[in-house]
C-alpha cells in the first residue's frame, strides 16, 4: 500500500485518470485474477500510455474506446513481456473487457499508432515484429475460414444431430477441438492456409475412421465423396485429398503426424492396431490408417473433450467467442478467403509449375548467352541468393522456427523451387516476346538489368507465398529481401501476368490487389524509389523531397552472395551505380507518365464508388477528378499520404463549393463502405514535419491546414458564375469593413465556460462566399465521422471533468474561427504577391465533347502531363 501511495505521488494524476486506473484495476483483479506481480506490470503500463488516449482515435463512444484501450494494454502486456509468463490468454482479454475479436483487431493499429514512441522506449524499435498483430489477425480470418469448411464437410460425412440448446453434437465439437490441437502441436505457431487444410482433412479421415457407424451419413457406392477405389476398396486418403484438391502425399504426411500425437495427448486410450481389422470399416482401403479404440464412443467423449479443451485455451484466437459486435459503426474485417479456392490455386503450383525443369530451359539459355557476354551463372545465382534470403530456414529451436511451418527446410525448399520454376518460366516467355519484337535475341538491355531480375524474383515469390495463403511471409515480406520498393514492383506486374497465361484468378486478383495498395500508398512512402525518378524527372520536386528526406537508399549488392561477373575489374556495384545513372531524363519522365496514368485511373473508379454511394450527379463526379488531377500535377501534397486523403478531400471541397449539402460525416461513413477504406485513412493524416517529427492530424484538420490552401485557387474556378462573381467583389472589398469582435465571454458562474458570439452577419464581414464554401469549420461536428450525441456526450464530459482547465475545442478535428480569419488574409495576400505557377499546371479541364473520368476498363490514356 505505501508503494502504490509512493508511486501515486511521484506521478499525479487527475481525478479522471485515477477512476479510468480504477476501472482497469477492477478488470484485472476481478475479470483476469491477476496476481499482485502481474497486477502492478499492468498497471504500469497503464500510467505509461493511459495520457495517450483518445476517444475519438478509438472505438466510438468514450466506454467503447475505453474497454478497446484496456484489452490493446493487455494485449500488448501479455505478448511482449516475455520476461513472465502470463496466465490470462488473448480470449480471457477480450471476454474480460467485452470487446469483440473484430472489434479488437480493427482498433487495434490505432492504439498502436498512438503509442509508438512509449512502446518503443519500454520494449525496443522491434516491438512489433515481436507483437505479431497482423499474424494473429490473419490466423483469426483462417480459423473463420477453416470452422466453416469444417462444418461443410462434418455435414457430408456424418448426421447432424443437434441438442435440446440447438448445439452441436460432442462429436462435432471433438472434430474441431481436435484439429485445434494438431494446429498447435504439429504445425506452429502462424501456418500457412494450405498447410492447415491439408491436416484439417487428415483429421476428417480420422473422423471417418473412428465415427460410430450410427452417425454415418455416407454411402461407399457415393462416388462424389469416394471417387479413389483400387483392389482393396476405397481409397480412403486419397478420396479426401481429391475431393478437396489436396495433394495426396502431403495429406498421408500430415495424417502420420497426427497419429503420432494422438497417444500423447489421449493417454487412457486402451488399444491401437490396424484399422483394417476394424468390422465398421469393410469396404475401406486403410493401408497406413491407425485406429484408436474409444477414441470417439460415447463412454470417452465427454474426458477427450475437457482434455482437448484445456488444451486448445492457450491456441489464441482459436476457441475466442465473439460478443455481439458494437453498434456504433459497421465491423468489417478482411473477406475470408474460400478453403476451396486457395486449394485449386495450391493445386495450379503443384501441377502445372512444380512438373518443370530446375534450372533454366533450352530457350532460356540461348537468350541469356547471346547477350553481349554469358550472364548465365549470374542469373542463376542472382535467383539463388535471393530465394534463400525470402525462404530462410531458421535454427532449429529459435522463436522464429517456431512461427510457421516455413521453419521446416522442407517446406522451405518446396517454395524455393516452386518460386525458382516460376521465374525461369515467365522470363522465358517474356525473353520471347522481346525476340518476336526486336527480331534479336540479344536482349542485353533487359536481361543485365539488376533492379528487373530482383522484381521479377520477388513477383514469383509472392505468388508462391500467395497460392499457399501464408501468414508470416504475407506482402510486403518479399520485398525487404529483395532490396526492391513497392513502386519497383509496381513497374513489373502488368508484364508479369501477360506473360503467365495460366495464372489462376484468384492469383491474377492478388496482383492487383498488390498493385493498387502499391498505387494508393506505398509508393508514396518516404524511401520508395519512385521519388529517385520524380527527382530527375521533375527537378522542381527535388528540395521537397530531399527536406522531407523521401529518396530511397542505394540498391543493395549481392556481393556477399554472388562472385562479380563483371569485366575488366569492374565491381558489381559499381555495375549497379551505372545502370541507375543511365537512364535518361526522359526515360524517368515517361516511367512516372505511366505511373500518374494508373493512379488517375484508380482514382476515377474510387471516386465513381463514392459518388454513387453519395447519389451525385456525373457533373459532381467529372469535377472531383479535375481537383484530384488539379492535386496530381502538384504532386507534392501526395507525399507521405494515401491518395484516399485527396480522394476525400476532394470530395467535400467540391461539395463545399457547389453549395451541396454533404458532409465530411456522409463522406467518411460512405468511404467506410468500400472495401479498402482503412480507419487510419481518415483518423492519422500526415501534416507536416517539425524538428525532424512528422505531425499527424485527422483528416478535416488535413483538409483545413494542407488541401485547401495546395487547391484554393483550383477549387474556386469550379464554383458557379454567380458565387465567382460574389466572391471577386468580397475581395476586393473595403479593407476599412470592421472586424467584429470576437472576444470571449464568460456564460456560467459555476463553470469556466466561454463562448464567442459571432452572428452571420459579422461572419460574412470577415469572410469572402468562396472562402465560406472551403472551409470545414466549426458546427458540422466535433468529430465528423461521429454523431451529434456524442458531442453533446464530449462536451458534457468537458464541463464535469475538474482538472480546472478551459472548455477546448481546438482538438485536431477542430479549426477555429481566429484561424479561418488569419488563413484567409494569409492565403489572399499569398496569392496576391505570389507568381502564377500553379495558373500554369495543365488543369486538364476538358472539351465538351470529352469526359475527364477515364474508364477504369480501358487502357491508361495520355491524360496526365508532367509540368
Amino acid at each position: 500500500m505505501a508503494g502504490d501511495e509512493k508511486d501515486r505521488s511521484i506521478v499525479p494524476f487527475s481525478r479522471a485518470a485515477l477512476d479510468g486506473e480504477a476501472r482497469f484495476r477492477q478488470c484485472c483483479e476481478a475479470r483476469l485474477a491477476l496476481d499482485e506481480i502481474r497486477m502492478e506490470k499492468a498497471v504500469a503500463l497503464f500510467r505509461a500510455i493511459t495520457s495517450l488516449k483518445d476517444s475519438s482515435v478509438l472505438g466510438g463512444s468514450a466506454d467503447e474506446a475505453e474497454r478497446i484501450w484496456m484489452a490493446c494494454i493487455l494485449y500488448v502486456l501479455k505478448k511482449l513481456d516475455r520476461n513472465e509468463t502470463h496466465t490470462f490468454t488473448v480470449s480471457q482479454v477480450l471476454r474480460a473487457t467485452n470487446v469483440s475479436i473484430v472489434e479488437f483487431f480493427r482498433e487495434l493499429p490505432q492504439f498502436l499508432e498512438k503509442c509508438t514512441a512509449t512502446l518503443n522506449d519500454l520494449y525496443g524499435v522491434e516491438f512489433q515484429e515481436h507483437l505479431q498483430a497482423k499474424e494473429d489477425q490473419a490466423t483469426f480470418v483462417h480459423l473463420m475460414v477453416l470452422f466453416n469448411h469444417y462444418n461443410r464437410n462434418y455435414l457430408d460425412y456424418f448426421k447432424p444431430q443437434m441438442l435440446s440448446d440447438g448445439t452441436s453434437t460432442g462429436q462435432q465439437h471433438f472434430g474441431w477441438f481436435f484439429f485445434l490441437a494438431v494446429r498447435m502441436r504439429v504445425l506452429g505457431q502462424f501456418p500457412d492456409l494450405v498447410t492447415c487444410t491439408n491436416a484439417l482433412l487428415g483429421v476428417i479421415v480420422v473422423m471417418i475412421v473412428h465415427m460410430p457407424v450410427s452417425l454415418r451419413s455416407f454411402s461407399l457406392e457415393n462416388t462424389s465423396l469416394f471417387p479413389k477405389r483400387d483392389d482393396k476398396g476405397v481409397n480412403l486418403v486419397a478420396s479426401i485429398s481429391s475431393v478437396g484438391d489436396a495433394c495426396e502425399g502431403d495429406v498421408m504426411s500430415m495424417l502420420q503426424k497426427i497419429q503420432e500425437m494422438i497417444p500423447t495427448v489421449f493417454p487412457s486410450l486402451s488399444g491401437i492396431g490396424d484399422s483394417s481389422a476394424v468390422s465398421n470399416l469393410q469396404g475401406f482401403n486403410c493401408d497406413g490408417i491407425l485406429y484408436f479404440e474409444g477414441l470417439l464412443e460415447d463412454h470417452m467423449l465427454g474426458t477427450h473433450l475437457q482434455i482437448l479443451e484445456r488444451l486448445c485455451e492457450v491456441v489464441e484466437g482459436g476457441t475466442v467467442k465473439m460478443p455481439t459486435p458494437s453498434s456504433s459503426e459497421a465491423v468489417r474485417m478482411p473477406p475470408p478467403t474460400p478453403v476451396s479456392v486457395t486449394m485449386t490455386t495450391a493445386k495450379w503450383l503443384r501441377t502445372v509449375i512444380a512438373p518443370l525443369p530446375a534450372e533454366p530451359s533450352i530457350e532460356l539459355l540461348d537468350y541469356l548467352k547471346s547477350c553481349d557476354r554469358d550472364i548465365t551463372e549470374e542469373v542463376t545465382h542472382r535467383g539463388k541468393a535471393l530465394l534463400e534470403a525470402i525462404f530462410p530456414v531458421y535454427p532449429q529451436g529459435s522463436w522464429r522456427a517456431t512461427l510457421h511451418s516455413s521453419g521446416s527446410s522442407e517446406w522451405t525448399v518446396q517454395r524455393r523451387s516452386e518460386a525458382s520454376k516460376l521465374y525461369y518460366r515467365v522470363l522465358t516467355a517474356l525473353c520471347r516476346a522481346e525476340f518476336l519484337r526486336l527480331q534479336s535475341k540479344n536482349l542485353t538491355s533487359v536481361l543485365t538489368s539488376e533492379k528487373f531480375h530482383r522484381c521479377m524474383l520477388a513477383c514469383s515469390a509472392e505468388l508462391v507465398l500467395a497460392a499457399h495463403k501464408t501468414i508470416i511471409l504475407a506482402f510486403p515480406a518479399v520485398l525487404e529481401p529483395t532490396g526492391i520498393t513497392a513502386f519497383d514492383l509496381s513497374k513489373v506486374i502488368e508484364s508479369f501476368v501477360r506473360h503467365e497465361p495460366t495464372l489462376p484468378r484468384e492469383l491474377k486478383r492478388h496482383l492487383n490487389s498488390i498493385e493498387e495498395r502499391l498505387l494508393e500508398s506505398m509508393a508514396w512512402e518516404k524511401g520508395s524509389s519512385m521519388y529517385n525518378s520524380l527527382v530527375v524527372a521533375k527537378p522542381r520536386f527535388a528540395p521537397d523531397i530531399r527536406r522531407l528526406e523521401l529518396i530511397s537508399e542505394p540498391l543493395r549488392t549481392l556481393e556477399p552472395l554472388i562472385p562479380s561477373y563483371s569485366q575488366g575489374g569492374t565491381s558489381k556495384g559499381e555495375d549497379m551505380a551505372a545502370e541507375s545513372n543511365s537512364p535518361t531524363e526522359a526515360m524517368h519522365e515517361i516511367v512516372m507518365v505511366v505511373f500518374f496514368q494508373k493512379v488517375l485511373k484508380l482514382a476515377a473508379s474510387r471516386i465513381k464508388v463514392l459518388c454513387e454511394r453519395l447519389m451525385q450527379p456525373s457533373f459532381v463526379v467529372e469535377h472531383i477528378f479535375q481537383v484530384v488531377e488539379y492535386a496530381l500535377n502538384r504532386t507534392t501534397i501526395f507525399f507521405n499520404r494515401h491518395i484516399d486523403q485527396i480522394l476525400l478531400c476532394s470530395t467535400y471541397g467540391v461539395c463545399k463549393v457547389l453549395s451541396l449539402n454533404v458532409s465530411f460525416k456522409d463522406i467518411i461513413f460512405q468511404y467506410r463502405k468500400q472495401p479498402q477504406s482503412r480507419n487510419h485513412v481518415f483518423k492519422s493524416v500526415y501534416l507536416k514535419h517539425r524538428g525532424g517529427i512528422a505531425e499527424t492530424g485527422d483528416i478535416i484538420k488535413f483538409y483545413n491546414t494542407v488541401f485547401v490552401p495546395a487547391v484554393k485557387s483550383f477549387l474556386v474556378t469550379i464554383a458557379p458564375p454567380s458565387v465567382s462573381m460574389t466572391a471577386s467583389q468580397s475581395d476586393v472589398a473595403d479593407e476599412n469593413t470592421a472586424i467584429p469582435d470576437m472576444s470571449p465571454r464568460k456564460v456560467s458562474a459555476r463553470h469556466n465556460v466561454y463562448v464567442s458570439p459571432l452572428r452571420n452577419t459579422k461572419v460574412e464581414n470577415i469572410m469572402s462566399p468562396h472562402s465560406k464554401s472551403l472551409y470545414a469549420c466549426v458546427g458540422e461536428s466535433t468529430h465528423a465521422y461521429q454523431s451529434p450525441s456524442k458531442d453533446l456526450t464530449a462536451i458534457n464530459c468537458r464541463l464535469n471533468s475538474s482538472n480546472g482547465r478551459r472548455l477546448d475545442f481546438l482538438g485536431p478535428s477542430m479549426i477555429s474561427d481566429s484561424f479561418v480569419s488569419g488563413a484567409l488574409t494569409n492565403n489572399t495576400e499569398a496569392a496576391a504577391n505570389a507568381p502564377n505557377n500553379d495558373a500554369n499546371v495543365d488543369q486538364g479541364v476538358p472539351n465538351d465533347n470529352q469526359s475527364p473520368i477515364p474508364d477504369p476498363q480501358s487502357p491508361p490514356g495520355k491524360r496526365p502531363r508532367l509540368e
